[in-house]
């Protein structure tokens, strides 16, 4: 049985490292709008604006896309008693998490 946390594939192109950012910052967006309770594959891609074969591409569950959040070190920035908090991934972690393994 494969690890469920470990990605399917890593994306080798910029354009498939930009389908999984955009994965990433649709996951982070139900993280911060609507909590833990709402987030799973089904809302992440609708999120993202991709299809849920999209993001099974990369990530086996939702356990790997939260995992893909945290290894890239995504937090909420700015100050904490602002409303509205923005998670980010970047670019630059996208490129190393492509390359990790």
């Amino acid at each position: 049985m494969s690890d469920p946390l470990s990605p399917r594939k890593r994306p080798r192109q910029k354009r498939s490292a930009a389908t999984v950012e955009v994965i990433l910052d649709g996951a982070a967006r139900i993280l911060e709008r609507e909590g833990l309770d709402a987030f799973n594959t089904n809302a992440v891609a609708v999120a993202a604006g991709v299809s849920v074969g999209s993001l099974y591409q990369y990530f086996p569950g939702k356990d790997a896309v939260m995992a893909a959040l945290l290894w890239c070190g995504a937090t909420p920035s700015g100050s904490l008693a602002r409303s509205r908090r923005r998670w980010r991934c970047g670019r630059a972690r996208i490129g190393a998490w492509r390359s990790r393994g």
